[in-house]
């Protein structure tokens, strides 16, 4: 089997750049396993498809503002894209930048104030480090912009630090949203405890 077997064309004006107004009123695609008819559905009714008994895992992951933005000590812009915080308060990153960095290079960070520092290169990855003692967790969430999906072509809203977190996201961690989450709503919740659903957490 190859990646490219799941390559499939989806024009731009299918792909919807803005949430709608109340979570569970997405589109729902079922594939009814009996007979392997597909049926278009709503996502509120996803209560209708499952059993009394059954289990939903649930995430509860938080996204990080992931994306920050600064620049060099001789002007040149500079992206920021965290991939993995670390134990030690460093965090591996991506970067976007004109020139690859030099050990011990210095970002100044848009609020001016916020300076980080290239350590060094782990793998596919960059290790840097806050030059404060701000937890970089606080960091991101002062300084970072949500780290929308690519195929989202506007820049990131003030509303998107709300909606792009599920209902139960509570551990900070994340760079990207557990997506099919986004559409439980409470009183989706609510249905699904009512029909005898049962759900529980992990943190991924």
């Amino acid at each position: 089997m190859r990646r490219d077997q799941f390559d499939y064309h989806l024009p731009q004006e299918l792909i919807a750049q803005q949430p709608l107004e109340e979570r569970s009123d997405s589109r729902l695609l079922v594939m009814h396993r009996h007979d392997m008819t597909r049926e278009d559905s709503a996502f509120r009714r996803l209560p209708d498809y499952l059993s009394a008994g059954d289990l939903i895992v649930f995430n509860n992951t938080r996204v990080i503002p992931a994306r920050l933005f600064g620049r060099k000590a001789t002007g040149g812009r500079v992206e920021i894209f965290l991939e993995r915080l670390l134990e030690d308060g460093s965090f591996l990153a991506m970067l976007r930048t004109s020139k690859k960095p030099r050990g011990g290079q210095e970002y100044i960070l848009d609020d001016g104030s916020t300076t980080v520092q290239f350590i060094g290169r782990q793998g596919d990855f960059y290790h840097l480090r806050s030059k404060t003692d701000e937890n970089p967790v606080d960091m991101f969430e002062r300084l970072g912009q949500v780290p929308l999906p690519p195929y989202i072509s506007r820049p990131p809203l003030a509303a998107d630090r709300h909606r792009y977190q599920t209902l139960f996201a509570r551990h900070p961690g994340a760079v990207a949203a557990p997506t099919a989450s986004l559409h439980f709503d409470d009183e989706l919740l609510q249905a699904l405890e009512d029909r005898g659903i049962r759900s529980t957490e992990i943190t991924l």
